[in-house]
């Protein structure tokens, strides 16, 4: 018999605590919060959910090396929520959110495993997924897509490699991505981001 909704919430809240007090606790509670969250969880359960998946992600206090380990194994339930029919608007900011969060460390991840295509093609997915709700979002949202794609664009640009030999140092951008990547081939992405910049541009322009 399931617990009612306030009772689980009430547990998915004490683990939450349980990892604020200690970043290193996240690795092990992710995979059960992760089964409880999921698209078919009750809308309460999917508003804490996406919460705590945006706030786990932009933590300071959360390890760079935790977060690139857990960032492959939110996906799913990413995608997931995000496919959800009329999905609430605060699961979708809270998921677009976190989605900005791990879309360079997903990048990076997919940079040193080139013949793993399932994790950036379910990143791809939920790209596609912000990018068509842009320009019909409510505000709240778009606001978060805009972010989301200030983050793309970012990434999808070539930077500048500080340091050759430390190639993890480096920030994350096209520039640290083999010209013969098979899933992130620099010019189709370079390209994109292009596109991308002109729409952001256009709306700076239409807000003032």
């Amino acid at each position: 018999m399931d617990l009612p909704v306030a009772d689980q919430i009430t547990k998915l809240e004490a683990a939450r605590q349980f990892a604020l007090n200690d970043s290193a606790l996240y690795s092990q509670i992710f995979p059960g919060i992760l089964q409880i969250i999921g698209a078919n969880a009750h809308l309460e359960i999917r508003r804490w959910g996406a919460e705590f998946l945006a706030e786990a992600f932009a933590s300071p206090t959360l390890a760079l090396k935790i977060k690139e380990s857990l960032s492959v194994q939110v996906l799913e339930t990413l995608k997931g929520l995000l496919e959800v029919p009329r999905q609430d608007t605060n699961v979708v900011k809270s998921v677009v959110q976190a989605a900005a969060s791990i879309y360079g460390l997903v990048f990076r991840y997919t940079i040193n495993n080139p013949n793993e295509s399932s994790k950036w093609d379910q990143m791809t997915a939920i790209k596609t997924n912000i990018l068509k709700r842009w320009d019909t979002a409510s505000t709240g949202v778009r606001m978060c897509c805009i972010k989301f794609v200030q983050r793309v664009v970012q990434i999808q640009t070539p930077g500048v490699i500080a340091d050759p030999r430390r190639p993890e140092q480096n920030e994350i951008s096209l520039a640290i991505v083999p010209r013969d990547h098979p899933l992130i081939p620099p010019p189709h992405l370079e390209a994109q981001a292009s596109g991308l910049l002109d729409r952001l541009l256009n709306v700076f322009h239409e807000e003032k």
